[in-house]
């Protein structure tokens, strides 16, 4: 395939419905004949290789004369059969290219679909830079008829591997292209008096460079090196350039920077005026800077900058053919000249101003074949993602024809030619990866449906270095399941009573009562039966810094004979409360103070043991002894006497004070706790709780 170097685009318009529009692009100049070669007819155009936005179409003829034609065997034309929707229009033919990944490649169980990436723009004619999700992958493909990004800033047409550019009348080579200001110049002055105008403006590393690019201008260059550069318009958007630029829009025209250049460009028009400040920085460096636009304007044909229209762009004659054998290329450059000197090369800016620098001319040129040679094809895909895999291509033998086309020749054609490159070769040798799991980690409901527990999946290879996920082409197991530990039991809890809210007459005690499940957890009160719910408050009784005393009753009448009588009364602790006086416990009074409550009588007569008053205790706690006095009395003189019956003599010692010296053992109030200890309530646990001073006593 032989075709032009540069060429502009002119985007077709007034498209009616189903309309096919045609742009020819003649590649080659026209054959003249004059040294008898010989041609088949044309074969029929092709069909279009888009079936929307601008693709490719050709035809073709042989030579009948061996190595003897000149001239072309192919002619191509853009075609158009209808437009695509915006979205589409910039990259339906590489997201057709792109789709030929689907259903190749699968992260977990879910393939991967693919299409263009739109971040890297259409610079490229070799093939499509595809994406899916955050995986890229670069495939290479006949692009021919692919819109493409030229670095000037226009729109092409892949050729090959080349962006092509399309001039006025779509003939390559021809002087009419497209001009800086993005339209077709007339073919006579009288057609037009609006001309294609260059303005420019510079400065160098001490300058502070501003300028209005004004609204339609196009063919924009900004030239900044070492330096910053702010764009902005009267609506304030705003937009510094610097190295690391990413393409932007501004003004209604994108900007891009040219590749390893420090030189912004943009096609235009613009649709909004901006205004450019152009900054060094700080920096010591020598900076260029200037700013490039081209306008249409009104007025007269503008002169060269010598004032003589003698200068003018001029064509070279054809260069050698860039081959020794087989098919070429002869490339025709253009140099500003003037007329009266046309040897002399003057420098661009004396042409430029007149009208924009034509592209060179390219035409075919045609040598003896080349002698057959090896041909690789691209590798094909790994088989393997991992593991290991043979990668396959196609290695043949083979010959160029005059037109170019590659035919296959017999493997002996090229013994000789030097080694015959591989067909196979080991793939993705790397040990795949597997899925480790930790464990599960607790669930997060105690009991009941919907509790759920996760765990740590990671990808590893044999060392257990983490890896991609993609490594790990297994099913991947899951990091979350749910649980459910049993059936939940609920029940009410209590915690203690409170003290009573008052140490002297009536108050309240409260606890805590909540619903629990069988791990103690507390949960809502909704769980549990609220008919079972014990109570949380009540009221108490404390006398426990009110007045108390003993109170005694007057004997009662002696019942019984002499010796054997006795005679009791009534004995209560007694408490002043709200100025009432109120029995209380025994437990509340000083128990070694306590009167007796019975005392022998109708002893007249006969002898008897007379006992006298108990002595205070030895000690207040810890333990003590007390003393009395016991007497053999004569009833009828009240004299000492003998003849008592010494085994039925009282004691005349006893125990005393044996509660604990510890002063926070005390009785609790609202409990008979002499009644406990009679009972043997003390040998319970939480009797010696609440009636820990009586308890504690022998």
């Amino acid at each position: 395939m032989v075709f032009g170097t540069s060429f502009r685009r002119l985007a077709p318009t007034g498209l009616a419905a189903g309309q096919t529009a045609v742009l020819v692009l003649l590649l080659l100049l026209s054959a003249t004949h004059t040294d008898g070669s010989q041609w088949s007819d044309w074969s029929d155009w092709s069909n279009c290789s888009s079936t929307c936005n601008r693709g490719i179409t050709s035809k073709r003829r042989e030579c009948l004369t061996e190595n003897n034609c000149t001239g072309h065997s192919v002619e191509f034309k853009t075609c158009i059969v209808k437009e695509c929707s915006t979205t589409k229009k910039n990259f339906i033919f590489r997201d057709k290219i792109c789709s030929k990944l689907d259903n190749k490649y699968r992260i977990d169980s879910n393939f991967l679909l693919w299409k263009a990436y739109r971040g890297s723009g259409n610079r490229v004619c070799s093939g499509a830079q595809c994406s899916s999700g955050l995986y890229r992958m670069y495939v290479k493909d006949n692009m021919d008829g692919a819109s493409c990004d030229r670095d000037d800033g226009s729109v092409g047409i892949c050729l090959g591997e080349f962006c092509a550019p399309l001039s006025c009348n779509s003939v390559l080579g021809a002087k009419d292209v497209v001009s800086r200001c993005l339209h077709c110049p007339p073919y006579k002055p009288s057609q037009s008096s609006r001309k294609c105008t260059k303005f420019f403006e510079s400065g160098n590393s001490n300058s502070h460079l501003t300028g209005e690019i004004p609204v339609g201008a196009t063919s924009i260059r900004i030239t900044c090196s070492s330096c910053s550069v702010v764009l902005q318009t009267k609506s304030s958007d705003r937009v510094i350039l610097n190295k690391d630029t990413q393409p932007f829009t501004i003004g209604g025209t994108a900007f891009h920077l040219l590749p390893n250049s420090s030189v912004f460009v943009a096609r235009g028009p613009l649709l909004k005026g901006i205004r450019v400040e152009v900054e060094n920085g700080g920096s010591n460096q020598t900076s260029e800077q200037s700013i490039e636009y081209y306008k249409l304007v009104d007025g007269e044909e503008r002169l060269t900058e010598n004032g003589n229209e003698t200068v003018d762009w001029k064509y070279d004659e054809f260069g050698p053919c860039s081959l020794t054998c087989g098919t070429g290329l002869e490339v025709a450059h253009v140099h500003c000249r003037d007329s009266e000197f046309p040897d002399k090369t003057l420098p661009d800016l004396f042409c430029s101003s007149n009208s924009p620098k034509p592209f060179p001319i390219v035409r075919k040129c045609i040598r003896p074949l080349c002698p057959p040679r090896w041909k690789a094809n691209d590798w094909g895909i790994c088989p393997a993602i991992c593991g290991g895999g043979i990668q396959r291509r196609t290695v043949q033998c083979i010959q160029k024809d005059q037109n170019g086309n590659e035919i296959v020749k017999r493997e002996s054609d090229c013994e000789g030619t030097g080694e015959k490159p591989v067909a196979e070769r080991p793939c993705n040798t790397y040990a795949c990866g597997i899925w480790t799991t930790s464990p599960w980690r607790p669930c997060s409901h105690s009991c009941g449906d919907g509790g759920s527990q996760n765990r740590t999946v990671t990808c590893v290879d044999y060392r257990g270095v983490e890896l991609n996920p993609i490594s790990c082409f297994q099913l991947k197991p899951p990091s979350v399941q749910p649980c459910n530990n049993g059936p939940c039991h609920y029940t009410w809890r209590n915690e203690s009573w409170s003290s009573c809210s008052t140490s002297c007459g009536n108050g309240t005690q409260s606890r805590l009562v909540y619903c629990s499940n069988q791990h103690s957890e507390r949960v809502n009160e909704s769980l549990c039966l609220s008919s079972t719910k014990p109570i949380g408050s009540k009221t108490c009784f404390d006398v426990q810094t009110c007045k108390k005393q003993w109170y005694a009753s007057p004997w009662e009448e002696c019942q019984g004979s002499c010796g054997s009588s006795y005679q009791t009364r009534k004995v209560a602790c007694q408490a002043t409360v709200s100025n009432r006086i109120i029995t209380v416990s025994d437990g509340a009074c000083n128990e070694s103070l306590k009167p007796a409550h019975n005392r022998p009588c109708n002893k007249s007569g006969c002898i008897y043991w007379n006992e006298g008053s108990w002595s205070e205790c030895s000690v207040t706690c810890g333990g003590g002894t007390k003393q009395r006095t016991v007497q053999c009395i004569n009833g009828a003189t009240g004299q000492p006497a003998t003849g008592c019956d010494e085994s039925k003599k009282p004691s005349e010692t006893t125990s005393c004070n044996s509660s604990s010296c510890n002063t926070n053992c005390k009785d609790f109030t609202g409990y008979d706790c002499n009644e406990m200890k009679i009972a043997h309530g003390c040998n319970l646990y939480f009797m010696t709780v609440y009636c820990c001073q009586t308890c504690s006593q022998s």
